[in-house]
This record gives structure tokens, sequence and C-alpha cells, in this order.
């Protein structure tokens, strides 16, 4: 019994990493294509940042933030 929740448990985690491991490989085929809205709050990212970040796919405010938390230990943008 133990052993099904565990191998579910490494299932799950298998997809979340293969599926993280794809979202990169996708940005690194494209780096050109920048996203119009931040991927995190909705918002519009402006045209002059999306020219000047080849890729980028969060807004200023947001990528301040996901860069904040993965200095102090919180993880990047994903987490609340």
């Amino acid at each position: 019994m133990k052993a099904d929740w565990v191998d579910e448990a490494q299932e799950v985690t298998q997809l979340m990493v293969d599926s993280q491991i794809e979202r990169i490989r996708s940005s690194l085929i494209s780096p050109a294509i920048s996203s119009a809205d931040c991927e995190r709050c909705g918002h519009e990212i402006p045209e002059a940042r999306r020219r000047a970040v080849p890729g980028v796919r969060l807004c200023v405010e947001c990528q301040s933030i996901a860069e904040f938390r993965l200095r102090v230990g919180y993880g990047g943008y994903d987490e609340s």
C-alpha cells in the first residue's frame, strides 16, 4: 500500500520535472519571442522591454520579485 502512493508521488514529480524541462527548452529554442503579457500578473509588458530583453516573460515588477525570492531562498515567481 505504501509503495503505491510513493510510486504515484514519483510519477507526479517526474511529470512536473518534464514539464519544466520542456518549458525551458522551448524558451531556448526561440529566445527572441517575448510574451506580450506577464506570465505572473497578466499585465502588458511594454514594447520597449520586449525589444530590450528578447524572450522576456515577466514584467519588471514580477521579474524583480522573482529575483528577490531566488536570492532569499523562496524560489522563483511561481510561488505565491
